[in-house]
Parts: structure tokens; C-alpha cells; sequence
């Protein structure tokens, strides 16, 4: 898909993926995929054993839905790195989601019918935050403290609850 058509499609949701570990992420981009209207984005952390070719081929699968940026950091850097994407690329949710399975993509539609309805941030497991909530306070300041005193509404929910 070309870069002017991609921009105008509508933006909903976007799970980042930080990894640097490629054995589940081809599992986990489909299970993400499948479980609603998300887009997904591999941030490639670009450590010794990192999924740099898995994650490009990904991306050349689905070029509308997988996207790959490269970022050498730790997985709060590399999320940071994601949700400044998102905000490049107009979403309205964003979702960090770990690549080691502890998190269950499962969740997602959940999490994202909590953000409609009753939540600009969700802690616990996997993060979900409003983009408006991002744009307001930057991307690295998702301390749920700091965002309770800015009236901003905090949910902590686990997926297995």
C-alpha cells in the first residue's frame, strides 16, 4: 500500500510489540490481528537474537496492518518509541503488548471497549492509553499517579480477571 494511501485510512488501534526475542512473535502479530480492528507495530529492539527478518517479513505480508521500526533500547524505550508512532500516524488507542506471551492478545477487544467507555488509561498486564492522553502529557509519562492528579481515569484491569 502506498505511504498517501496508508495515511488516510482510518486510524483506530495499534498494539506495539517491543521484541527481541522472535520465537512467538509470528503467533502473536495473528492472534492480535484476530482479535479485532488492530493495527500491529514490532519494534524491533535490534538485539543479537532479534526477529529483524521475521518482523520485515511481517510487515511485507500485511503492509496495511504490520509495521516495523527499529529501535536500539529496553522495552520502556522501545514502547515510548511505539507510542510516538502512533501519534505520527493519527490512532486513537494505543496498546503495549510483550512479545513473551505473558500478555494475552485475547484481552484486546476488552481493553479497547474499556477505552471507549470507561477509561483514558489502562494499567496492569498490557497498557492501554488514549492518544489524546499522550498528545496531552508526552509519551513517557504514564505514571497512573501523575495521571489520577491531571483527572485523567485509571483503571488497572489483568486479563484474567
Amino acid at each position: 500500500m502506498l505511504a498517501d494511501q496508508q495515511s488516510a485510512r482510518p486510524r483506530d488501534s495499534l498494539v506495539v510489540v517491543p521484541t527481541c526475542n522472535s520465537a512467538s512473535l509470528e503467533r502473536l502479530v495473528e492472534c492480535i490481528l484476530r482479535s479485532g480492528p488492530f493495527d500491529v507495530l514490532i519494534v524491533d529492539t535490534q538485539s543479537a537474537g532479534g526477529p529483524r527478518g521475521l518482523a520485515e517479513d511481517l510487515a511485507a505480508e500485511r503492509p496495511a496492518l504490520v509495521s516495523v521500526i527499529h529501535c536500539n533500547s529496553e522495552w520502556g524505550d522501545a514502547c515510548s518509541a511505539g507510542y510516538r508512532h502512533a501519534l505520527q500516524w493519527h490512532y486513537e488507542r494505543v496498546f503495549a503488548l510483550d512479545v513473551s506471551s505473558a500478555h494475552d492478545p485475547a484481552c484486546l477487544p476488552v481493553l479497547r471497549r474499556m477505552l471507549f467507555e470507561s477509561a483514558d488509561v489502562i494499567t496492569g498486564g498490557v497498557t492501554g492509553v488514549r492518544a489524546s492522553v499522550l498528545e496531552a502529557l508526552g509519551v513517557h509519562t504514564l505514571d497512573p499517579s501523575a495521571l489520577h492528579r491531571f483527572g485523567y481515569r485509571v483503571v488497572e484491569h489483568r486479563c484474567d480477571q
